[in-house]
């Protein structure tokens, strides 16, 4: 009868220890979501009254994001940072061959229409040698 119960309990230890390495084994809830800040990544056609062109907006890791082509008219790499469900852009001022400086900040918001058909909207401002402030609108290509 010893013999039973140590094949028993061996056999029990056994499954408990199998169930145990099964549970560590799978995904976490937390893992398989990407982070809010990736729904952003891609390039998004923006369609102005006087052009087109594609906006970018790529992962520098953690919450920080670069966007290239921002409104038409930066040909330069602008830094954003998340915020909540935001792209936000912080005060940023660039300088061109002449001297002359402007400074850009912003928020962008992802907002998905239908199935798949992902719109971005940045609200900016520009300060400088020319003041104004903007928007536009792209879909995800």
């Amino acid at each position: 009868m010893k013999h039973s119960f140590s094949i028993s309990r061996n056999r029990s230890l056994f499954f408990l220890l199998f169930t145990l390495l099964l549970a560590s084994c799978s995904k976490s809830k937390d893992d398989s979501v990407p982070p809010q800040g990736a729904a952003f990544v891609g390039q998004y056609i923006v369609t102005d009254p006087s052009e087109t062109y594609t906006l970018q907006i790529e992962s520098k890791g953690g919450s920080n994001f670069q966007i290239k082509e921002f409104g038409g008219f930066l040909n330069v790499p602008l830094n954003a940072v998340l915020a909540g469900s935001t792209l936000k852009v912080p005060s940023q001022t660039f300088t061109n061959g002449s001297g002359k400086s402007i400074t850009i900040t912003g928020t962008g918001v992802l907002q998905t229409k239908a199935k798949k058909d992902d719109t971005i909207k940045f609200d900016y401002k520009v300060t400088g040698w020319q003041d104004y402030e903007s928007d536009f609108e792209g879909t995800r290509k």
